[in-house]
């Protein structure tokens, strides 16, 4: 998130990133990671009304449930102004000040500007209290991102060490709080009402396929059903497409927002 992002609406996706990882072997075992992304509207944009950004909050929260390994900050490099200090004000508000406090990072966009210049260096010399204030509410925490190597994965990698070493010191791995709790209550009950819904509807068109079959063809079909169901089940990328189905329904989306709204201190629209 950031002062003026270029995005008007809530934007996700998942990418997939291959890290290394210490092997006994030769020093080279890799692994893959899927990270969910999630783009939350400018709070510093003007041109969006308090009901916009309420819906669009409410689209993040319902993505990102039950909560986020972590918040992303991001300041292009010279341009602080006080619009990012209204950022995370923001940002504490709707979300809580331990967010702000022990699941935020202030990501520097730009580094390319820095021109081989280290980050600590250009932070001491700038003296600007406002920009180490912010940096310091967020508990020291920050990276740099070079615009121009955007093909570079080890600045990703560099800041996925950071967050996880942040969540280390998080009770449930990752941040959460009373609103995301709801949201995620209700993402689970849309998610079981769909399942039964889905139980249904394949029990009755069983019913109807095998209505003019002998009884010992259908317990035949109903044992070979069971044994594939043995040897199958929905695949990870499956139930996270139910998921995402049932978070971004508009019924759940109507309950996540009136929460949002309550928690957000929006009040209610």
């Amino acid at each position: 998130m950031s002062a003026s992002s270029v995005t008007k609406l809530c934007q996700h996706g998942i990418t997939e990133l291959t890290e290394k990882q210490d092997s006994q072997k030769d020093g080279t075992e890799r692994r893959k990671r899927k990270i969910l992304v999630v783009d939350v509207p400018g709070f510093g944009d003007t041109s969006l009304s308090g009901e916009q950004i309420l819906d669009e909050v409410t689209e993040c929260v319902a993505v990102a449930a039950p909560g986020p390994h972590a918040f992303l900050l991001v300041v292009p490099l010279g341009r602080y102004t006080d619009s990012e200090n209204q950022a995370l004000c923001q940002l504490a508000k709707i979300f809580g000040e331990n967010a702000v406090r022990h699941h935020t990072v202030v990501l520097f966009t730009r580094g390319d500007d820095l021109e081989g210049l280290e980050i600590e260096t250009y932070l001491r010399d700038s003296r600007n209290p406002l920009l180490n204030s912010l940096i310091e509410t967020c508990g020291g925490r920050y990276h740099v991102f070079n615009n121009k190597e955007t093909g570079n994965t080890l600045q990703v990698e560099e800041l996925l060490m950071k967050v996880d070493n942040m969540v280390k010191h998080t009770a449930e791995g990752f941040y959460t709080s009373a609103m995301f709790k709801e949201a995620e209550a209700i993402i689970r009950e849309e998610q079981e009402r769909m399942r039964e819904q889905g139980e249904a509807d394949g029990q009755s068109a069983s019913e109807e396929k095998f209505s003019g079959e002998s009884t010992s063809s259908l317990l035949t079909n109903r044992r070979r059903n069971q044994s594939r169901g043995t040897h199958t089940g929905g695949s990870r990328e499956q139930s996270l497409t139910c998921r995402n189905e049932a978070a971004l329904s508009p019924a759940v989306l109507k309950r996540i927002k009136i929460v949002v709204a309550h928690y957000g201190c929006y009040g209610l629209v």
